[in-house]
């Protein structure tokens, strides 16, 4: 977004740049438009922090489903150009400097930018395919409380699927893991994350999303985001936030109530300050009061 607006700013009355929310959240079971006071708190959160205009997609997901999907475009955030009704790029924004200065100048080259995109998006295709169906297969086999079926895919995929998808094949086998045999995943875990200690988040917040575990659990993913607020040295409200809800899940309601207090109190600090652009915003303290409540109502039980 700050890259946008820079954007749309620099070319001011040449280009109409227009952000579109698709693939909100929750859609599968809810309304699509009955996340739009979300989104207008949020637009009106960034202030003139976004200097574009922002629309919705509707609840038949027509932008999601007629030019995401339909144009191959599997993630977000994702770009399309229009110049005389036809779009003339896409890709991801980052890329879009280079493009808009060839476009206003005359000197773009739309078929060798149509051919590029078009092998890009095979290429791409074809090494997320295997990741996919991996999923798929996974999902079915947990869903069937098959779990060795599940595993056994899974050491087979960390043979045969590229080398870049290994985080997202560990963290499949931590989540197996943690469906039937939680000891045996914090293990794992441990070793992931001596590893890799770049995905100790990651875990983390797999755990306190995860009901009914045992309290050791979450007490494990408790010294994760401990430790990684120690190691930053700075006060972080997404932290917090799932401090408060591990020392929920552990029936530990004070503790609860004071870090989601702290949440929301570097949240409102980090508004004011500018950071977290995009992330903390005034929907974001809405979850934590919404959390805070729900750990006082508990705890005056």
């Amino acid at each position: 977004m700050p890259h946008l607006s820079e954007l749309a700013k620099q070319y001011a009355g040449k280009v109409t740049f227009i952000g579109v929310d698709v693939w909100e959240k929750g859609f599968e079971s809810k309304t699509y438009d009955s996340f739009t006071p979300m989104l207008k708190e949020f637009v009106a959160s960034m202030g003139e922090k976004m200097a574009y205009n922002i629309a919705m997609d509707n609840n038949d997901m027509y932008m999601a489903n007629n030019w995401m999907t339909a144009s191959g475009q599997g993630g977000i955030p994702a770009t399309f150009l229009i110049k005389d009704g036809k779009i003339i790029w896409m890709g991801h924004p980052m890329k879009l400097d280079k493009i808009l200065e060839d476009v206003l100048a005359g000197t773009y080259d739309m078929e060798g930018s149509a051919k590029a995109i078009n092998q890009d998006i095979e290429k791409q295709q074809s090494l997320t395919a295997p990741i996919l169906a991996l999923n798929k297969k996974v999902e079915e086999a947990i869903a069937a409380k098959d779990y060795s079926t599940a595993l056994n895919d899974i050491e087979n995929g960390l043979i045969t699927i590229n080398p870049m998808f290994k985080i997202l094949v560990y963290r499949l086998k931590f989540i197996t893991l943690l469906s039937y045999n939680v000891t045996e995943a914090i293990d794992f875990a441990k070793v992931w994350c001596k590893e890799d200690p770049s995905v100790g988040l990651t875990v983390g917040d797999i755990i306190t999303k995860k009901d009914g575990l045992p309290k050791e659990a979450y007490q494990y993913a408790l010294d994760i985001f401990t430790e990684s607020m120690s190691e930053n040295g700075a006060s972080n409200p997404f932290i917090y936030h799932f401090i408060a809800e591990c020392y929920f899940r552990m029936n530990d309601l004070t503790n609860a109530v004071a870090n989601e207090k702290k949440a929301i109190e570097t949240g409102n600090a980090a508004i004011v300050k500018g950071e977290f652009q995009g992330a903390i915003n005034a929907g974001t303290i809405k979850e934590y009061q919404d959390a805070l409540a729900k750990y006082n109502a508990a705890k005056n039980k």
